[in-house]
């Protein structure tokens, strides 16, 4: 018997279900845990590194907080660079809505109904659109 592993979508949304679950089990388990959305951070990144640092106990220093400006700037481009793959400085508000220029509709329900067991512990429905 032949088995298909499936397409990017399938092992993608498997992975990222077996990830989040595994996160979400740690934090229903250890309240002290720290876990912060990607997408909280790219909308807010000041008012959110902030935060880090003050339930961390660290001090959140101008340098610290120029350092996130650069790095997140509406200057900054949407997406990575091909060329430069650790290149960090992203317009962080902007690159949130990339994965909706990438998938079509249909891929995007796909996603929804293959990670909706998962998907509520860390996003609400509006975050779908």
């Amino acid at each position: 018997m032949s088995v298909s592993p499936g397409d990017l979508i399938d092992q993608s949304c498997l992975l990222w279900r077996m990830i989040y679950a595994t996160v979400h089990t740690f934090k229903e388990q250890h309240p002290e845990f720290l876990v912060c959305r990607h997408e909280d951070i790219a909308r807010s990144p000041i008012e959110e590194f902030r935060n880090i640092y003050e339930l961390l106990g660290l001090e959140f220093t101008p340098e610290i907080e120029q350092t996130i400006i650069i790095a997140s700037s509406t200057r900054n481009p949407k997406e990575g660079s091909q060329k430069d793959r650790h290149a960090y400085h992203l317009n962080s508000k902007a690159n949130l809505e990339m994965w909706k220029q990438r998938l079509d509709a249909q891929e995007i329900s796909r996603i929804r109904e293959l990670t909706t067991d998962v998907a509520p512990f860390f996003y609400a429905g509006t975050d779908w659109e």
